[in-house]
């Protein structure tokens, strides 16, 4: 197995063992964000924007997950919720897109 099929299985033990550490502490955003990025990054895209629409409800000015729903929104082609979520981060940022790259 050459290096990115290794790193692929790591990424989804992690991403197993992220679920199972949440199903103990379901309201960890920080371990929240981790899995929904790492599931991003592995093109689950439903799982993960229903990851960032959790952290949403419990943080609806979180950047990281704003631009996480803004991604998946888009991948999922669902054009005019990426526009509405991006446009969320932009006015919270003040248009900072050093701040929001410096922010994720």
């Amino acid at each position: 197995m050459h290096i990115k099929g290794l790193i692929m299985n790591d990424i989804i033990k992690t991403i197993e063992i992220l679920k199972k550490s949440l199903s103990n502490t379901p309201n960890d955003i920080d371990l929240k964000l981790h899995l929904a990025n790492l599931q991003l990054s592995t093109d689950q895209f439903q799982e993960a924007k229903e990851n960032f629409e959790q952290i949403l409800r419990q943080e609806p000015n979180n950047i990281e997950a704003l631009f996480g729903m803004g991604k998946c929104s888009f991948f999922l082609k669902e054009l005019s919720d990426s526009r509405i979520f991006l446009g969320k981060l932009l006015k919270l940022t003040d248009y900072n897109l050093e701040y929001i790259g410096n922010s994720l």
